[in-house]
């Protein structure tokens, strides 16, 4: 079930994020997260145009989370939200994330935003896919711009406009 997160899944959120940072399968380049209060500042904010969804498995735990927050390029460009999305390690290949993302484009539909961008690491193929699966396209890719884990990566940003079904 996907359904909208609540501060009491801070906790089970943050730990799925940061198993990400840990495994290397997370989509940018992130660092992991270790204050409670910043996370929620990012990710559950005043504005309810921005949100956070889980997926929660029928024994209720949470397996994964995505989020529609401000882009990050440009953040007070209300028209574009960036997205976002995580999947606990032993969950991953289930498909729950292309549902998470179907889940955020159908809630960022109906909140009028013009168009989602998802900034991927080029080398996480599988976040990629997923996206492109989505109706996400490739529109930029910076090549050898993310520094990490003693190499240079590829910076992929892949735009959804809303109107395009």
């Amino acid at each position: 079930m996907i359904r909208p997160a609540v501060l009491s899944d801070l906790d089970r959120v943050i730990e799925i994020y940061n198993q990400a940072i840990i495994d290397r399968v997370h989509a940018n380049c992130d660092e992991l997260q270790t204050s409670s209060d910043k996370f929620a500042s990012i990710y559950f904010g005043d504005d309810p145009r921005y949100f956070i969804l889980v997926y929660e498995s029928e024994a209720g735990e949470v397996e994964g989370w995505g989020a529609v927050k401000r882009f990050s390029a440009r953040p007070y460009d209300r028209s574009a939200g960036e997205v976002a999305v995580y999947i606990a390690r032993e969950s991953r290949s289930r498909g729950h994330g292309v549902r998470i993302l179907r889940a955020l484009m159908s809630r960022a539909k109906a909140a009028d935003f013009h168009s989602l961008v998802a900034i991927i690491l080029g080398e996480n193929i599988q976040s990629i896919r997923g996206a492109a699966s989505c109706g996400f396209e490739e529109k930029v890719r910076i090549p050898a711009i993310a520094y990490q884990y003693g190499k240079y990566s590829d910076i992929v940003w892949l735009q959804k406009v809303m109107d395009r079904d």
